[in-house]
Parts: C-alpha cells; sequence; structure tokens
C-alpha cells in the first residue's frame, strides 16, 4: 500500500505565492505593453512651446502620441491580494505626472484576488473611448492583445509548489 500526504499548509502557501507572482507579472507586462505603443502618431505635426519641440499627434484609431507625456508616465498598476495586502508600480513615472495620476487599487474584497492596470488621468477616458473626439485606445487594444501572456501568467500557479 501506498499513502499520498499533502501538507495543505505548505501547498496553499505555494499556490499564494503563485498568485501573487502571476499578478504582479500580468501588471507589469500590461504597464510595459501599455506604454509601449504610446509613440508618435501619424496626423498632424505641432511646434510646442517651450522648447520648441515637434510632436506628431495620433489619428483616430491610433494609441495615443505622447505630448506632454503625463499619460504615458501615469500608467500603473497595482494588486490586490486576498488577506487585503497589496503591491505594484505605485509611483507614476516621469516628472509629468503626479501620485494621484497613478491607478486605485483595485476594491479589496476577502479571499479575491486582483489587479488593475490604467491611470486616473482625467482625459484618459476621452481618449480610450473617444469621447468628444474619434477614439484612441489603447488599454482594450492592449489588453486584448494580451490574452496569451495572461493565460500563460495564471498557467504558472498549477506548476509545482515548492
Amino acid at each position: 500500500m501506498a499513502n499520498v500526504t499533502f501538507n495543505k499548509a505548505i501547498l496553499m502557501a505555494g499556490v499564494e505565492r503563485n498568485i501573487r507572482s502571476s499578478l504582479v507579472e500580468i501588471g507589469q507586462n500590461l504597464v510595459d505593453e501599455i506604454k509601449g505603443i504610446m509613440q508618435p502618431g501619424s496626423g498632424n505635426v505641432y511646434i510646442r512651446l517651450p522648447g520648441p519641440r515637434i510632436h506628431r499627434a495620433s489619428i483616430a484609431g491610433e494609441p495615443p502620441a505622447p505630448d506632454y507625456w503625463r499619460l504615458k508616465d501615469s500608467i500603473t498598476y497595482k494588486t490586490t491580494f486576498g488577506d487585503g495586502n497589496e503591491m505594484g508600480s505605485n509611483d507614476p513615472g516621469g516628472s509629468e505626472s503626479t501620485p494621484s495620476d497613478a491607478i486605485n487599487s483595485p476594491r479589496k474584497t476577502p479571499n479575491q484576488y486582483a489587479v488593475s492596470v490604467g491611470t486616473n488621468v482625467d482625459y484618459a477616458l476621452e481618449l480610450e473611448l473617444g469621447i468628444g473626439m474619434a477614439a484612441r485606445p489603447y488599454l482594450a487594444r492592449t489588453l486584448v492583445g494580451s490574452t496569451d501572456m495572461i493565460i500563460d501568467a495564471f498557467s504558472k500557479i498549477s506548476e509545482t509548489v515548492e
């Protein structure tokens, strides 16, 4: 006769580590992807002051082209874990964004895990959805294009727990 015994506490601690690691990986990868698609557009060219410097705008359907970099710099992620703890890229980078531009933490719900990716910049939703202008989607486009990465990150949860 053979017996197989699992230590539930050790097993669950390993699963917990893998969930946390996967959420952080997803958050950071999405931030990197979103920032990566925000490049000079193919629209009109403007001279900006002070500087002077040149800005090439995006056209309808393209991700927003960075002008003063506030939106791009403010893209962050935060995670919430089942025990109420959180982590993420709390501070937006760059000189044009402020700490209040960073994404809020996901709602803390016992025994649930979440990752939020985005920005609190006031004009971000208008760009994404095209409110008052043609849409410059960047969040939904990145999320849809990152499906395989998200699946791969979550598949690591079931990997061997040491």
